[in-house]
């Protein structure tokens, strides 16, 4: 059976934490300083209240 192979992504400012993280087996997440929304994509501003600066958070392993 063939496998298909993917391309890797590549790493930009706004990912380059999550990817470094994963390869040591943690997951993040970012988490906005002023508005405190969540944010599972990585990204540079909040997207609720456009604030720059998000803050990198590890997740609990709690969920399911």
């Amino acid at each position: 059976m063939n496998t298909a192979t993917r391309p890797l992504p590549l790493p930009t400012q706004a990912t380059l934490p999550f990817w470094t993280a994963a390869a040591q087996g943690k997951l993040i997440f970012q988490r906005c300083g002023k508005c405190k929304t969540t944010h599972s994509t990585p990204r540079l501003f909040c997207r609720h209240c456009m604030a720059e600066g998000l803050e990198w958070e590890t997740s609990s392993g709690i969920g399911s």
